[in-house]
């Protein structure tokens, strides 16, 4: 077994490489970083405010100052990390779970699930294979997603692909997203804007006052007392709204119930419906 301990200062740069199996990473309350694992670890090394660990056979523990930063590439098992200032981590073949960072989340190809409870900001510019959960997170920025996503306080949220389903609670901006396969249930604030580029599935909106969606494969339902600005591409399903002061439509598969429909709007939905006959 190797149990070895550093000093550092309150904010050291933690660099974790090639490891075979789980790392586990908690902040405490000591000017130090006690590194454990029951396997052997080939490289571990200090220099200066920076603790080097790579090649390590077995699961890895950590535990490190606040304000430590972390970056970990290379690991075949799960990676749970809390309280530290940052984290960077790519090519990790395990789930991931991250909670209560001070700054920002950078990720790069994950092939698990994703889940991170509390951080200002997050980022991912490449490959996440699972599903992938967000709370608590003040803005999002992911580029393709193979599973679900699921948000709860989110206020801020741009995607690139996601592949399953999408549910987002509690959008007090904006969300902006290129194409979503599954489904879209969103509860926005009601100065939230949302732009969409297509919905493979349905889409339910609670909320919200601004909204624009390209193409939506299935149902389109709106629950928002008034809507601002509506422009919607080609919807295969049923169109449901209330009140909405300007409209933009594509053509409808279904049915189109309007409730409230101003003569800006209703001029609108007329002149597609010509198109759509003709």
């Amino acid at each position: 077994m190797t149990e070895q301990r550093f000093s550092v200062g309150a904010a050291p740069q933690v660099l974790i490489a090639h490891i075979d199996g789980d790392i586990h990473i908690e902040a405490w309350d000591e000017a130090a970083i006690l590194v454990e694992s029951d396997g052997k670890i080939r490289e571990l090394y200090q220099e200066g405010e920076a603790l080097m660990v790579q090649n390590c056979n077995d699961d890895l523990s950590l535990r490190v100052p606040g304000g430590a930063q972390i970056r970990i590439e290379h690991s075949h098992g799960d990676l749970d990390i809390s309280g530290v200032a940052a984290v960077s981590c790519d090519h990790i073949s395990g789930d991931v779970e991250i909670e209560s960072i001070g700054g920002p989340v950078e990720l790069g190809n994950l092939a698990g699930d994703l889940e991170i409870d509390g951080a200002p900001e997050v980022r991912a510019a490449k490959h996440i294979g699972g599903d992938v959960e967000l709370r608590s997170v003040a803005r999002a920025e992911l580029q393709h997603i193979s599973g679900d996503l699921q948000t709860s306080g989110v206020p801020a949220l741009r995607l690139g692909q996601v592949d399953g389903d999408v549910e987002i609670i509690g959008l007090a901006e904006s969300l902006e997203a290129e194409h979503i396969s599954g489904d879209l249930e969103l509860e926005a604030a009601p100065q939230a804007a949302v732009s969409v580029g297509d919905v493979g599935g349905d889409v339910e909106l609670r909320g919200g006052r601004r909204m624009q969606c390209g193409q939506i494969g299935g149902d389109c339902s709106i629950t928002s007392p008034l809507v601002d600005t509506l422009m919607l591409g080609n919807v295969g399903g049923h169109l449901e709204a209330p009140q909405v002061e300007e409209l933009r439509l594509g053509n409808v598969g279904g049915d189109v119930e309007l409730a409230g429909v101003t003569a800006r709007a209703r001029s609108a939905m007329s002149a597609a419906m010509r198109t759509s006959a003709v």
